[in-house]
């Protein structure tokens, strides 16, 4: 007997007796996941049940390459290095606030 989570690309992991990790691709859409349990029989058929139990998948926020966007430099002037400046209108167009 084994579960079933409804998230593609999920991978389950054993970890135990009956016990499971399950490692969840970050793309997930939030929300909550059945899951299921997935049984081979004594005459080889495979049958699934469907459980009380749910997975709650939360929002996430994650900016890659943060550096595309803007960089620590000192202001025209200045001398403090951990001002940041926005380069250009380009990289205000790059940036993506992925959920």
């Amino acid at each position: 007997m084994t579960p079933i989570l409804t998230i593609v690309e999920t991978r389950l992991i054993s970890v135990g007796n009956n016990e499971y990790i399950a490692i969840i691709p970050q793309n997930a859409t939030p929300g909550s996941y059945p899951v299921h349990l997935n049984v081979l029989d004594t005459q080889g058929r495979r049958l699934v049940y469907e459980t009380d139990c749910v997975v709650e998948v939360e929002e996430y926020q994650d900016v890659e390459q943060v550096g595309r966007y803007r960089r620590i430099v000192p202001e025209a002037g200045g001398t403090d290095p951990q001002t940041a400046v926005t380069l250009d209108r380009q990289q205000i167009r790059n940036l993506q606030v992925i959920f």
